[in-house]
């Protein structure tokens, strides 16, 4: 309800142009580190795509399809980045400290986004 992640999207958009006062951020402030993991069909990660400088260019609108069992609104998001570095995996999902470090660092990300 409410579409939570379109609105994030948007928000991050309007910290990049403030249409009210017609004034930009600097790329400093907006562009952000995004991870693009690929899963196999029983979960396990088989490659990272590592992309830097990310920022949205665009947020479509939602388009809802109830064709698919799993999907009932969609919306895309068209992104600017500055460089791309992928990683393989060996289909095995990593052990739990690995984890626990990949979602810090993803939080941190986040929460400087925020900022």
């Amino acid at each position: 309800p409410g579409y939570a992640e379109r609105e994030w999207f948007l928000n991050w958009m309007s910290r990049i142009h403030d249409p009210d006062s017609n004034t930009m951020s600097f790329y400093e402030q907006y562009a952000q580190a995004i991870d693009v993991v690929s899963l196999d069909r029983t979960g396990d990660v088989r490659s990272v795509t590592h992309c830097d400088g990310c920022f949205p260019q665009r947020v479509g609108e939602v388009q809802l399809d109830f064709e698919n069992n799993n999907q009932i609104a969609t919306f895309e998001v068209e992104f600017a980045l500055s460089t791309v570095t992928q990683a393989k995996y060996n289909g095995k999902s990593g052990n739990v400290i690995s984890n626990i470090e990949s979602v810090v660092n993803r939080s941190k990300a986040m929460l400087k986004a925020f900022k």
